[in-house]
């Protein structure tokens, strides 16, 4: 499932919520789109290993704030990411740690992923055309387009309507 994000302040699109991965994946591109400054990412002694056993090194880790939402409904924790010189389909990946620490459950099946609110639920779906196109673009080889896009945080959370930035990626 692909959704948006904000991270660190930012409209974050094309992150892939997965069930199966034990960490919570930022790729460099986008985290050198987001303007994060390089001394706050902490050196990560260790390697993730891929799908087939491949290494792939970790240039280290970083804590930033994380919201999902779909108004009036929304959800906050600070989640550390493991930054990653890879190429990619998506600018990020929600993994296990991530969903637990923003207190979600997904549904493959639904393309949904319902999270616990004072109010009670909140939900946010899927987006089935990133998720193509996500695809499209693994099975092509090429990486992430820039998909990250500055967005004022008091604007979406004091708000009770939804996000209005639906524009398509730029093209790198």
């Amino acid at each position: 499932m692909v959704i948006d994000m904000i991270i660190s302040d930012l409209l974050v699109k094309k992150v892939l919520v997965d069930n199966g991965s034990s960490a919570d994946i930022l790729y460099y591109l986008a985290f050198r789109q987001m303007g994060v400054l390089e001394d706050r990412v902490k050196p990560f002694d260790s390697h993730l290993y891929g799908f087939s056993r491949n290494i792939v090194p970790v240039e280290g880790s970083v804590e930033l704030p994380v919201w999902i939402r779909n108004a009036p409904h929304r959800s906050f924790a600070m989640i550390e990411f493991l930054v990653v010189k890879a190429q990619s389909a998506y600018n990020a990946i929600l993994g296990r740690p991530g969903q637990n620490s923003l207190r979600t459950i997904t549904s493959a099946y639904h393309q949904e992923m319902k999270f616990i609110i004072p109010e009670g639920i909140g939900e946010v779906k899927g987006n089935q055309t990133e998720s193509w196109e996500c695809y499209a673009t693994l099975l092509k080889g090429k990486p992430a387009a820039g998909c990250t896009k500055r967005t004022s945080p008091k604007r979406h959370l004091s708000r009770t309507r939804a996000c209005t930035t639906t524009e398509s990626c730029p093209s790198v």
